[in-house]
């Protein structure tokens, strides 16, 4: 890989910082940092290697093959302004455009009560506040082949963290163990700054937790969910919003999609989806209870696919993640990012936007201090 190149600050974008919207200026590299490491290759891990890869040398470690979807709890998430501002701010004006064309602005939410007329409600103050509700497969797609094409970037694909082996201690001595398919396991003990964005599932957390150097809170919620696919064809009205199902513990959400049907998710609690096993008697409870609750979504699915849906596939757990402390300096300053360090269950459609917002927050203000060490401590 060639080396950081300094940028001229006329060719710098001022940043905005998170309250006041003044701009702060942004220095051109940091001092004693030659690299970044960053661990996951998700959304929010693409997102810190394009912030990153303005000052330095960036290497990612990913779990997933190359030719490989990453990971994700969901088919489509929703942007808001905080994630919207971080992508315009970091990525580059082509690929900003392509992930405004790949999304389907949505104005608001239309709750459909049992019994009840559907009742829009809007988001914001008028249709200039929307949402943008894109496949989250696309978004990382275009994402990965922004980073892939950066000079400054490389990316190490099928590198799984191998927590139980990798150590930390309280001066920040490091050591990372990656597995590697078909071939020896890596080990690298670095001595720059690392980025852990290896989401709700994170290893990187595990070790720290393992070390003893943070309370971790994770949480599992008492639902599960399973996500929904409308056939292509089907006459689902209203583009423009989110169509809420709400059946008291449980609910179902649609996410239009600019092209095709939308698509969406089940959220139910564990031992309601038991009731509905691959049985004789399990796809009868299935099927009286979408007649019950959700008849308006089985005739968009077609009642019998909607009953197969809900008993054969895989279900997901909700849960949440906490963490008293997300940075760590010493050795090898460390800082998680994104659900490695506050997951959040998806329905409540924040994750993504908070993660891209971690990074656009950390990278504003690395112009507020003289090292990348100040900035960590």
């Amino acid at each position: 890989q060639p080396s950081a190149q300094k940028v001229p600050t006329s060719c710098l974008r001022s940043l905005p910082t998170m309250e006041n919207n003044q701009s702060v200026p942004v220095q051109t590299e940091l001092e004693e940092v030659k690299e970044i490491i960053i661990v996951g290759g998700g959304l929010v891990g693409l997102l810190g290697a394009l912030a990153s890869a303005k000052f330095v040398q960036v290497t990612v470690y990913e779990r997933s093959r190359r030719h490989e979807p990453v990971e994700a709890r969901s088919i489509n998430l929703t942007l808001g302004r905080r994630g919207l501002k971080a992508l315009e701010t970091i990525v580059s004006p082509s690929c900003y455009r392509a992930i405004q064309e790949l999304g389907q602005p949505v104005a608001g939410r239309q709750v459909h009560e049992a019994g009840k007329e559907p009742v829009f409600q809007r988001y914001g103050l008028d249709d200039t506040e929307r949402l943008l509700s894109v496949p989250r497969a696309e978004l990382h797609r275009l994402l990965m082949q922004e980073a892939q094409g950066h000079q400054n970037i490389k990316i190490y694909f099928s590198h799984k963290l191998c927590p139980e082996r990798s150590w930390r201690d309280a001066e920040g001595n490091t050591e990372l163990v990656f597995m590697r398919e078909g071939e020896t396991d890596k080990v690298i003990r670095p001595s720059c700054p690392i980025l852990a964005c290896d989401g709700s599932r994170s290893g990187m957390r595990k070790m720290i937790s393992k070390a003893n150097l943070a309370t971790v809170v994770e949480a599992d919620e008492e639902h599960s969910y399973m996500e929904l696919q409308v056939p292509s064809g089907a006459d689902v009205p209203g583009k423009e919003c989110l169509h809420v199902f709400p059946g008291g513990d449980h609910w179902v959400v649609l996410l239009p999609n600019k092209e095709g049907p939308p698509t969406g998710n089940l959220y139910m609690t564990h031992s309601a989806f038991e009731n509905f096993s691959e049985s004789p008697e399990g796809y009868e409870r299935c099927r009286e209870f979408c007649e019950t609750h959700y008849l308006q979504v089985s005739k968009w699915i077609g009642l019998d696919e909607m009953v197969r849906q809900i008993a054969t596939k895989p279900k997901g757990k909700l849960s949440s993640v906490t963490m008293e402390q997300w940075a760590f300096g010493g050795e090898a300053p460390l800082l998680f990012l994104g659900d490695a360090c506050h997951a959040m269950p998806p329905h409540l459609g924040q994750g993504v936007n908070c993660g891209f917002e971690d990074v656009l927050c950390i990278f504003t203000q690395m112009g507020a201090f003289p090292t990348v060490e100040a900035l960590f401590e």
